[in-house]
């Protein structure tokens, strides 16, 4: 009884490695002859187009203020955020005319 119990767990194990085994072997593909030809790539370096930090001037704080005074203050900046991508914003410094009643 033992002898068969041992021959029959033998042969499950053959048959299920062997199961798994062809499925392994049936789902590799044949590599291919020839590779494909490696185009060059041209060399492009990373720091062709660099620019250099440069400062930028520092202005006077209080020109800067009068400035922003005189274009509308923080409600001209508020409207030029609300406008769609398409419209163009003012420039700076350009007042837009007031509608006449």
């Amino acid at each position: 009884m033992i002898r068969k119990i041992h021959n029959a767990r033998t042969l499950l194990i053959a048959f299920s490695s062997a199961s798994l085994l062809s499925g392994h072997v049936s789902a590799q593909t044949a590599a291919p002859a020839v590779p494909p030809a490696a185009t060059p790539v041209p060399y492009k370096s990373a720091f062709e187009g660099y620019q250099a930090y440069s400062d930028d001037k520092m202005t006077n704080w209080k020109a800067a203020n009068d400035e922003v005074a005189r274009i509308g203050g923080w409600r001209e900046y508020a409207k030029q955020a609300q406008q769609p991508e398409n419209t163009p914003a003012t420039e700076a410094g350009e007042v837009k005319p007031k509608a006449k009643p």
